[in-house]
This record gives C-alpha cells, sequence and structure tokens, in this order.
C-alpha cells in the first residue's frame, strides 16, 4: 500500500504539530518545508527592518556547486515568490565564494536582511561564514543543522520525520536578531 501525498502545507503543519507523516512525505518536502521554516522565523524577529521595501537574502554557496544545483536551489525559492516577510516580498541574491577569506567583502553592500546556506556549504567553511554574517548583522540559516554550532544562527533538523528548530540564541543576538521567546521555546537551543 503506497502513502498517500500530502499538500505541503498540510506536510509541513502535521510535522509542526508533532503529527506523524510518511517518511516519503517528508523526503519529498524536506527542501520547501526547510525554507517555508526560514521565512517563518524571520517573523518572529523583533528587530526586522520594517522599513525595507524588500528583503534581500543572500544564498551563500561554493563556486564548486554545480549548475544543476544552483538551478535546483532557485527553483525551490521561485516556488515561494509569492510569500513575504512581513509584507514585504523577498528578493534572492547569489553570494558564490571560492574561499572563506573574502566573505564578508562580498556580503558588504549588498543591503542583505539575511544569508541562506546551500547544503553544499562544507562543514569547515562554517564558523568563517558565520563570523562574516554576525559582522554584518545579518540572519544566518543552514541546510546543514551541523552548522549552527559552528556560529550559524538557525537550521531545521529532521528527525523522526519531524522538523525541529535549531536556534544558535547566542549567534543571533551578536547578529542583532531580536527572537521572540515564543519561537525560542519550541527550538532546540544551541550555545
Amino acid at each position: 500500500m503506497q502513502a498517500k501525498k500530502l499538500p505541503l502545507a498540510l506536510t509541513t503543519l502535521a510535522l509542526l504539530v508533532g503529527v506523524m507523516v510518511s517518511s516519503a512525505a517528508v523526503a519529498d518536502n524536506v527542501g520547501s518545508i526547510r525554507l517555508k521554516i526560514f521565512f517563518k522565523i524571520m517573523t518572529y524577529d523583533g528587530n526586522f527592518p520594517m522599513e525595507a521595501a524588500k528583503v534581500r537574502i543572500g544564498f551563500v554557496y561554493p563556486r564548486s556547486m554545480s549548475a544543476d544545483e544552483i538551478d535546483a536551489a532557485h527553483t525551490l525559492f521561485g516556488g515561494f515568490s509569492e510569500t513575504t516577510i512581513h509584507g514585504k516580498p523577498f528578493e534572492l541574491v547569489d553570494v558564490p565564494y571560492e574561499t572563506t577569506a573574502g566573505l564578508t567583502a562580498s556580503l558588504r553592500g549588498k543591503d542583505l536582511y539575511a544569508v541562506f546556506l546551500a547544503g553544499s556549504v562544507p562543514a569547515g567553511d562554517g564558523a568563517t561564514i558565520a563570523a562574516a554574517a554576525t559582522s554584518e548583522h545579518l540572519f544566518s540559516f543552514a541546510v546543514d543543522p551541523t552548522l549552527v554550532a559552528s556560529g550559524i544562527g538557525a537550521a531545521v533538523e529532521i528527525t523522526d520525520n519531524r522538523p525541529r528548530i535549531v536556534i544558535n540564541a547566542t549567534a543571533c543576538k551578536t547578529a542583532g536578531r531580536g527572537l521572540d521567546s515564543a519561537l525560542l521555546a519550541l527550538a532546540r537551543i544551541v550555545q
């Protein structure tokens, strides 16, 4: 018997309230679930720049990432083109890097609010990217939840077919993010 595929919104809602859904539903939607939660976390930032006309998000990835992977990420973000954060549309800005040495300069001047780290970002680059994002007061989110321990602000881990928000509260505070206590109560906090 094949599991019935739930629409993304129902799958995400079911996961957030702790209802078990099929592992196939989670596997089919894990990228969308992470992205939906990423957008939701931003609405819990008490220091969100309400004066901004749009929310600029830097998509950080190593230059070695394949064109197909980049296209897949753009397609995933494109599926959320109608999504707004505090009523403001978002704009995705590519931030490819060869080495992490010049990443702070690459982030500066782009008028970004947040950075979203691709899944292909090596674990060894996490701390340097986190420092660059923090120095520019950017909210940072990684596909890989292990990067949160290196100073990235947040990620979503999937355990037993349930998403769990992982937040580095110190990193978020240092970057100037004022995350709501209701969000922090739902998350696994990493220092």
